[in-house]
């Protein structure tokens, strides 16, 4: 099932392009801070924690806009992989040496046990040369479901990082 996944995802971002005008290409590479999470299961708990986490994320725009992102991520001991497909959209600011990035789609976690969720990030992109830019983000992470031990586990876990702090390219 996860290597048919990855195979449709992966046929996708080679068969997008072939339809499309691809204005701007990019990959980011990053770490993700500290973590709030507010868990909605036992009288709505709020756990407050700093972890790091890597990420990485090839983004491709369609004509100055519209776009698809497929991101991998990880925490601290690289457990589970989480894999992102999102819808994003690029925003040019003018006169000025940055871009916004507005992404939301379905996560899946790959290590472990499986688990679907959705997130919705937002991330300021600063121009540093042509081609190398700094990424800040912040966003919103839900857990929608986990399947554990044969059964499926649906408490509503909603995480905000802050920040995302990565480096990218342009190509």
């Amino acid at each position: 099932m996860k290597k048919l996944m990855i195979a449709v995802i992966l046929l996708a971002c080679a068969a997008v392009p072939a339809f499309s005008a691809v204005t701007d290409m990019s990959l980011n590479v990053g770490l993700t801070g500290s973590t709030s999470e507010l868990q909605l299961v036992n009288n709505g708990e709020f756990d407050a924690r700093f972890q790091i986490g890597a990420s990485a994320a090839f983004t491709m725009i369609f004509d100055n806009g519209p776009g698809l992102s497929i991101s991998l991520a990880t925490e601290n001991n690289f457990n589970p992989i989480t894999l992102g497909v999102a819808y994003s959209h690029k925003i040019d600011v003018r006169n000025a040496d940055l871009d916004i990035l507005l992404s939301v789609g379905p996560t899946f976690d790959l290590g472990g046990n499986f688990a679907m969720g959705i997130d919705a990030m937002c991330d300021l992109l600063i121009d540093l040369t042509s081609s190398v830019f700094v990424d800040l983000g912040v966003g919103l992470r839900m857990d929608v479901f986990e399947v554990v031990n044969d059964r499926v586990n649906t408490e509503f876990n909603m995480a905000i990082p802050l920040p995302n702090v990565g480096i990218g390219v342009r190509f």
